[in-house]
């Protein structure tokens, strides 16, 4: 399967890969969503059970595990705080109202903040308990775009972007960096057993990263070529390609999206 994948991730197969799996959000243990995404542990248990379930299927996903913590990982370093319901998934509240706080900011370093050094302690766990036989992905890595509106409130860092567009790209600059500094963290942690590309991309690649891109569906195309592209080329560069996910319809930006490097 991982040989499959990896050719058509190259694009040197005939063959079209079938990726269905299984994602339960509950799971035999009664583990409540706050207990798989806070406690490594269970983290693992409830993974491990819908790697198990997959495996069931005639598929060709080649499965992996992944140290998720919620989508503001990135914006934990700027000082954005996150909730963790029991019952529901962990959301971030944007720790700025207004975009000329940006130049204020002093995010922590690669790994130096709370949430990133979680992700850091869950891959050392599954690592040591994985007997390493499954590949481990990168946290889910939101986008610059993303995470800057997890530390600028989404409606302040969109009008911004035609009425204070320096700022953004202020944000987005520091954003980019530190995405860049703790993914290579991640991967020299994990070591040889890396799943590439990671989140919701299945094992097998041997080259680029997985980011989370929902705010591509709310811009113009202009907007995504002066606030997007620069900085997926960049990431893109940084880890020889790049593959992009997200939630919402972003059809507007495809012929965008091609201008992206690598």
């Amino acid at each position: 399967m991982q040989e499959l994948i990896k050719n058509t991730y190259e694009l040197a197969n005939q063959v079209v890969p079938v990726v269905s799996r299984r994602k339960y959000e509950t799971d035999p243990y009664g583990f409540t969503i706050k207990d798989i995404v806070t406690d490594s542990e269970k983290m693992l248990e409830h993974q491990m059970y819908n790697i198990e379930q997959t495996l069931r299927l005639d598929s060709d996903w080649v499965p992996f595990l992944e140290p998720w913590h919620g989508v503001g990982i990135y914006a934990d370093a700027f000082g954005s705080e996150t909730s963790w319901p029991e019952d529901d998934y962990p959301w971030t509240e944007p720790c700025i109202e207004d975009i000329s706080q940006v130049y204020k900011l002093k995010p922590a370093g690669a790994g130096e903040s709370p949430l990133m050094g979680k992700v850091l302690k869950t891959i050392e766990y599954f690592k040591a308990n994985s007997g390493g036989r499954i590949p481990i992905a990168l946290t889910d890595t939101q986008s610059p775009m993303n995470t800057a509106s997890l530390i600028v409130r989404t409606e302040e860092l969109l009008m911004s972007c035609y009425t204070h567009p320096e700022a953004v790209h202020h944000l987005l600059d520091l954003i980019t960096d530190l995405i860049i500094d703790f993914s290579k963290m991640q991967l020299e942690q994990i070591g040889e057993n890396k799943a590439i590309p990671g989140h919701l991309f299945p094992a097998g690649g041997s080259r680029g990263i997985s980011v989370s891109d929902d705010n591509c569906s709310m811009v113009s195309p202009d907007i995504y070529r002066r606030f997007f592209v620069p900085y997926f080329s960049r990431i893109s560069r940084a880890f020889g390609g790049i593959y992009l996910h997200s939630c919402g319809d972003f059809s507007q930006n495809l012929d965008s999206m091609l201008e992206i490097e690598g």
